[in-house]
């Protein structure tokens, strides 16, 4: 806690995926085998909180966000053989990726709060494409 006002949260987090599919036979006949696909991701980052002193004593906190994401291992492998003719899939690897989010939360009740985000998300690879998401949020203490 930097004071009153001001939260820094750090954050980190190492996260592992595997996905498994059975082999399929297209309507043409041809043979598609999925590979086992596993991915590796890391993030390293920060959220900085605000509360505002609200006259009439308002539950309200905005946020700003910002994350390095990086794509350590990723291995999805899609094999289709058509008279055959083998071609393999492999799509494109995102490496690293820059996330900044701006939100907020405000209390609607005693117990209840409503909020959301708005998150942009840049790859930084050369000519690497901009993602944008929003979140919103409702939480209820009982």
């Amino acid at each position: 806690m930097l004071n009153d006002r001001w939260r820094v949260t750090p954050q980190a987090q190492l996260s592992f995926a595997s996905l498994s599919l059975n082999d399929i036979t297209g309507p043409a006949g041809e043979q598609v085998n999925f590979r086992n696909a596993r991915s590796t991701r890391a993030r390293v980052g920060a959220i900085f909180d605000y509360s505002p002193e609200m006259a009439g004593g308002e539950d309200v906190n905005v946020f700003i966000s910002a994350n390095l994401i990086s794509e350590v291992s990723f291995s999805p492998t899609v094999d289709v053989t058509a008279g055959g003719i083998t071609n393999t899939l492999t799509p494109r690897r995102t490496r690293s990726q820059v996330e900044l989010g701006v939100g907020g939360h405000f209390g609607v009740a005693p117990n209840a709060r409503l909020g959301g985000g708005v998150y942009l998300t840049h790859d930084l690879r050369s000519g690497g494409r901009t993602d944008a998401r929003g979140q919103v949020s409702f939480s209820l203490r009982w």
